[in-house]
C-alpha cells in the first residue's frame, strides 16, 4: 500500500475527531459524563438573530472550547490547523495566515463578536496574535459574506465568539511545549446582582524560537523567530429585564519579535545585525441589542481599533552587547492604522417574510514611514458607507426558505458596486437540508496596496494608486443529512461544492521581468478561478465520536499561463471518553496534497509556482479532570509524523517579496502539557 493511500484508509476507517461539533455544521456534543446528546446548536455569524444550524441558510463549522483544550490550542492558528478547506501558511516574520477554498488570506475576514480585526501585514491578519483564552467558540463560514460584512469577505469569515460571564469565577491556565513555548494566563469574572457582570483576562505567551540557520554562532539566527506576547481584556455587561443588553469590551495586545542576524566574527570584531519588531493592537467594542416592539429586534455594534508596528534595526557588539541603531534605508520605520466601525441591524417577521437590514460604516486612516510621502495628504484615508437588506420568504409548509440580499455602498476611493446574494434552503424532511446560493463580493484595495513604499536592503515594494477593486462571483450547493443507525449510532453527513470566480485580484508582480530584481509592484490580475468539493461525516456511538472528511480544491488552467491542478485534503479525528478512568483520548489528523503558490507576471496574469510539497499533520492528546472538575490536565504530542514535517521545515518556500512562507505546522515533533484551574461560585 502506498503512503499516499494510507491516510485515506485511516480516514475512512476511523473517520475523524474531537468533540463532534468541531468539523461539521451539525453537533453531537458530550456532557460531563462523556455521553453524546443532541442539542439545538445555534450560530450568530451573518444572521440578524441566533439561528439553529439546521435552519441556517449557509454552511457553518463550529470549533468550540472543548476542542481548544483537546488540541492544546492557544491561538486561533492552533485551532484551525486541521480544518478541512482551510490552508494555513506561516511566514517566519509575519506569522500565520489562512486561505479558504484556495482564496488567499486577504479575502478572508477575521472578526471578534462580529467586528473586524485590523492590522494586516502582506494582506493577512496573523492568527498567532489572536489568543483563545477568552474565546468560547469559533464560527467559520466559507464563501462570500460581502452583503453583511463588506470588503475582505470574498472568501468567507472567521468569527470568534467571546465567553459570557454568568457567575463568579476564577480561571488560571498554564501551557508548556517542548519546543520552547511557555504560556500563562488568568481571568476573573464577577456578577453583581442579576444584571451586571464584569471580567478581566491577562496573559503572557513566550516562544524562544526554533530552527538554527547559523553555523558560525549556533542558535543565534533562527528560522522561527523568538516572540513574546502580552494580552489583556476587560469587559462589562448589563442585561435589563426588558431584554436590552449592553456590553463594553477592550482588548490590548503587545508583541515583540526578535530577528537575530548572522554573526560576523573575525580577529578584530564580533557583531550581528539584528532587528526587533513591536506590534501593538487595541480593539475597543461597544455593543447594544434589544427588542423593538412585539416582534422586532435591533442591535448596534461599534468598534475602534488601533494597530501600531515599529521596526528597529541595530548593530550589536557580541562582546560588549552594546547596540547602535543602523542607518540604512528602511532600517527604522513605524506604521499606524486606525479603524472605526459602526454597524446596526433591525429585524422582524412580517407574515411569511422575515426582513432585516441596517447600515455598516468603516472609516480607515493610516500613517507611517512606509507610506509614499509624495501621495496627497488625504490619500491615507478610506471611508465606506453602506446600507444592506435581506428579505427571506418561507413556503412549502415552512420546508423551504428563499432569501435575497443586497448591499449598496459609497467608497471614498472606489465606485463600489451593488452586491447581491441569493440563498435557498430546502428541508424535504426533518433530517435533510439542501442549500444553494449565489453571491457576489467586493474588496477595495487597502491603504498599503495603494501607497506602500517599502525599500531596504532586501525589499523594494511599491504601492499602486491605479489599482482596481476586486470583484467575485461565488456559487454553492450542499446536501446535509442526520440519521441514526440501529438506534445506537448517530451520523451527520455533508456533501458540498463551491465555485469562485475572482476578477482583478490584487497581488505583487515583478514589473521588470528580471528574476533577480527585488522590485515588486501591487497590480491587478485578470482572473482567478477555483472549485472545491468536500465530503464530510461524523458518527457518535456511546462515548466514542469520530469525524472525517475528504476535499479537493481545483484550480482550472488558463491557456498560455498555467496548467490546472488539484489539491486534495483529508481529515480524520477521534475522540473517546473512557468513563471508568475519567480519561479522554483525542487525535487530530490532516493530509494536504501538493499545492502551488499564486503570483502574477509583469502583465498581471495569474501564475502558479513555488510548489509546496504534500504533508501529513497528526496530533494526539490525553485529558483528565480532577478535584470535581476544578482542575483539567491535557498532555499530548504535536506533529507525531516528525520526519516528514521536519524535512518540509528545512525547505521553506519563497513566498514573495515580503519573506518566506511554508506550511503552518513545520515545527518539529513536540510535547505539550496544559493545566487549567477553575473555581466557580453560585449565580446570584
Amino acid at each position: 500500500m502506498s503512503l499516499m493511500r494510507l491516510p485515506l484508509l485511516i480516514s475512512v476507517l476511523s473517520l475523524a475527531a474531537v468533540p463532534a461539533r468541531a468539523q461539521q455544521p451539525f453537533s453531537v456534543p458530550a456532557d460531563s459524563s462523556g455521553r453524546s446528546q443532541e442539542i439545538g446548536e445555534v450560530v450568530v455569524t451573518g444572521v440578524s438573530a441566533p439561528v439553529k444550524l439546521q435552519n441556517a441558510l449557509s454552511l457553518y463549522r463550529i470549533i468550540d472550547e472543548k476542542q481548544f483544550k483537546a488540541q492544546g490550542a492557544v491561538t486561533l492558528a492552533d485551532a484551525l490547523t486541521t480544518q478541512l478547506g482551510l490552508q494555513l501558511t506561516t511566514d517566519p516574520m509575519l506569522g500565520t495566515s489562512v486561505q479558504s477554498q484556495g482564496l488567499r488570506a486577504d479575502k478572508v475576514k477575521i472578526l471578534i463578536d462580529g467586528l473586524p480585526v485590523n492590522g494586516r501585514e502582506n494582506g493577512a491578519v496573523d492568527l498567532g496574535q489572536i489568543n483563545l483564552a477568552r474565546i468560547a467558540r469559533v464560527e467559520v463560514v466559507q464563501g462570500p459574506m460581502s452583503v453583511m460584512y463588506g470588503s475582505d469577505a470574498l472568501g468567507g469569515v472567521i468569527n470568534l465568539i467571546t465567553k459570557k460571564t454568568l457567575r463568579r469565577q476564577f480561571t488560571a491556565r498554564s501551557f508548556v511545549e517542548s519546543v520552547g513555548r511557555y504560556n500563562v494566563d488568568g481571568s476573573i469574572g464577577w456578577q453583581f446582582g442579576p444584571r451586571h457582570t464584569a471580567d478581566l483576562t491577562v496573559g503572557r505567551n513566550f516562544f524562544e524560537g526554533w530552527g538554527d540557520m547559523d553555523t558560525v554562532a549556533p542558535f543565534r539566527r533562527l528560522l522561527y523567530k523568538p516572540k513574546t506576547q502580552y494580552f489583556a481584556t476587560g469587559a462589562y455587561t448589563y442585561a435589563a429585564p426588558s431584554g436590552f443588553r449592553l456590553s463594553a469590551t477592550s482588548d490590548y495586545f503587545r508583541e515583540k519579535v526578535t530577528n537575530r542576524g548572522t554573526a560576523y566574527i573575525d580577529p578584530y570584531n564580533a557583531y550581528g545585525l539584528d532587528q526587533r519588531f513591536w506590534v501593538t493592537r487595541s480593539m475597543n467594542r461597544l455593543q447594544l441589542e434589544g427588542k423593538a416592539g412585539e416582534k422586532g429586534r435591533w442591535s448596534l455594534a461599534n468598534s475602534y481599533s488601533y494597530y501600531h508596528r515599529i521596526r528597529e534595526s541595530v548593530h550589536k557588539d557580541l562582546e560588549t552587547l552594546a547596540e547602535t541603531p543602523t542607518l540604512g534605508t528602511g532600517d527604522q520605520d513605524t506604521s499606524r492604522f486606525d479603524d472605526l466601525t459602526l454597524r446596526s441591524n433591525y429585524s422582524r417577521p412580517v407574515g411569511d417574510f422575515k426582513i432585516d437590514g441596517g447600515y455598516d460604516i468603516t472609516l480607515q486612516s493610516g500613517g507611517g514611514s512606509k507610506l509614499d510621502p509624495s501621495a496627497p495628504a488625504n490619500a491615507f484615508r478610506q471611508e465606506d458607507y453602506a446600507l444592506y437588506a435581506n428579505v427571506a420568504y418561507s413556503f412549502w409548509q415552512e420546508k423551504a426558505t428563499l432569501q435575497g440580499g443586497l448591499r449598496a455602498a459609497y467608497n471614498s476611493l472606489y465606485a463600489a458596486p451593488l452586491v447581491p446574494a441569493l440563498n435557498l434552503l430546502l428541508r424535504p424532511a426533518d433530517n435533510i437540508q439542501v442549500r444553494a446560493s449565489y453571491a457576489e463580493g467586493f474588496r477595495a484595495p487597502t491603504l498599503k496596496e495603494l501607497h506602500l513604499r517599502f525599500v531596504d536592503q532586501n525589499h523594494e515594494i511599491i504601492g499602486n494608486p491605479a489599482l482596481r477593486a476586486e470583484r467575485s462571483k461565488n456559487y454553492q450547493l450542499s446536501l446535509s443529512a442526520q440519521y441514526t443507525i440501529a438506534d445506537a449510532v448517530r451520523m451527520n453527513t455533508v456533501l458540498s461544492g463551491y465555485y469562485n470566480d475572482v476578477r482583478d485580484g490584487i497581488t505583487l508582480v515583478n514589473p521588470t521581468g528580471d528574476s533577480a530584481s527585488m522590485r515588486r509592484l501591487y497590480s491587478n490580475m485578470a482572473e482567478q478561478k477555483s472549485a472545491t468539493v468536500n465530503v464530510q461525516a461524523e458518527a457518535s456511538w456511546r462515548n466514542l465520536r469520530l469525524s472525517g472528511g475528504y476535499g479537493v480544491i481545483h484550480i482550472p488552467g488558463q491557456t498560455g499561463a498555467y496548467e490546472g491542478f488539484s489539491v486534495p485534503e483529508i481529515t480524520g479525528n477521534f475522540f473517546w471518553n473512557w468513563r471508568p478512568a475519567k480519561v479522554s483520548f483525542n487525535a487530530f489528523y490532516k493530509y494536504t496534497g501538493e499545492s502551488r503558490m499564486l503570483a502574477a507576471d509583469a502583465e498581471g496574469n495569474a501564475i502558479y509556482g513555488g510548489n509546496i510539497a504534500a504533508f501529513h499533520q497528526l496530533d494526539a492528546s490525553v485529558q483528565r479532570n480532577f478535584w470535581k472538575n476544578r482542575v483539567a490536565l491535557t498532555a499530548g504530542v504535536k506533529n507525531v509524523l516528525h520526519g516528514e514535517v521536519q524535512n518540509l521545515a528545512s525547505a521553506v518556500v519563497v513566498g514573495g517579496a515580503h519573506g518566506s512562507a511554508g506550511m503552518a505546522g513545520a515545527l518539529p515533533r513536540r510535547f505539550f502539557v496544559q493545566a487549567i484551574f477553575q473555581l466557580s461560585g453560585n449565580r446570584e
